[in-house]
């Protein structure tokens, strides 16, 4: 009876499989399973009752997947005119999983308890683990309305190192993280103990906030640090604010409390304005005793 019910309904909803087993009243397996072209995995398990399933919203008690593959550009297209739809499931887990979007794939493996789907998306609890072009990492925390709050440990690649940063020399390596992330931007904070530029070793930062913010849509972003700046026998507090357009026009505002020196200098506050495009840099210095003194 359970394979004709699937052969007969879920092919309305664009699914499709290789073989399905267990009951209708209490859970069934699916090999092969796809769902148009945006989800596919090569084992899905659903554990329910099924008077559950008839409810306004109907509830899962558990949905695993291993090998899964989404891609999240087509579901996103899938379901852009689509009718709402509620769902609730207790626990949920994907192995070996894949995130396909903006032609990039990412792997993961995710753990939720308690996801409930009305028009936005909730989840109690929620842990990944994830390996990008980007960095490797692991988070912990929470998704309400939509938004995902919680604390990550990563370590950035090699291919972004080098890409970004190849200057800096930074302690630690694995950075910990606060994160909130919803569908149009990013948000991180984290910390640095310490810090070199590989060519300039007289030049040191120590103790720096850094918070990161990206707008999705716009493809830019903002950078904002305070820290303690080390130059033989000086020494400064530094705010600074980077923002970096979608063309990677660079735009820097800095500012710098000078508190320690041994040999005089005319002022104790100073400001930069930095602009950078792929053709020139631009560099403003004011210190408010050196105007007064012209």
């Amino acid at each position: 009876m359970l394979p004709f019910l699937a052969q007969k309904y879920l092919k309305e909803f664009d699914v499709t499989y290789s073989s399905i087993e267990g009951t209708l009243f209490h859970g069934v397996e699916i090999s092969d399973f796809a769902y148009k072209e945006s989800i596919k995995a090569k084992k899905l398990t659903l554990k329910y009752n099924f008077f559950s399933l008839l409810q306004p919203t109907p509830r899962v008690a558990f949905l695993g997947g291993s090998e899964v593959f989404i891609n999240l550009d087509a579901l996103l297209a899938s379901t852009e005119n689509s009718s709402s739809f509620a769902l609730n499931i207790s626990k949920a887990e994907l192995k070996n999983a894949t995130l396909y979007y903006k032609n990039e794939n990412h792997l993961f493996d995710a753990d939720a308890t308690n996801l409930s789907y009305r028009e936005a998306l909730d989840i109690e609890k929620l842990e990944l683990k994830a390996k990008t072009r980007y960095a490797n990492g692991t988070f912990e925390g929470e998704v309400k309305e939509s938004v995902l709050r919680g604390k990550s440990s990563l370590q950035l690649s090699k291919e972004i190192e080098k890409k970004y940063i190849d200057f800096l020399e930074y302690n630690p390596k694995k950075l910990l993280l606060d994160v909130v992330i919803d569908t149009k931007k990013i948000d991180l904070h984290t910390t640095l103990k310490n810090a070199k530029i590989k060519d300039f070793s007289d030049f040191s930062i120590a103790d720096a906030t850094v918070s990161f913010s990206y707008l999705i849509e716009e493809g830019s972003f903002s950078v904002d640090t305070t820290y303690g700046a080390y130059y033989e026998e000086y020494a400064a507090k530094i705010k600074q604010n980077v923002f970096v357009d979608a063309n990677f026009e660079v735009y820097s505002k800095l500012e710098a409390n000078i508190t320690d020196k041994k040999n005089r200098l005319p002022f104790d506050i100073f400001r930069m304005d930095i602009k950078h495009n792929k053709s020139a840099t631009y560099a403003h210095f004011s210190a408010k005793e050196i105007e007064g003194m012209i």
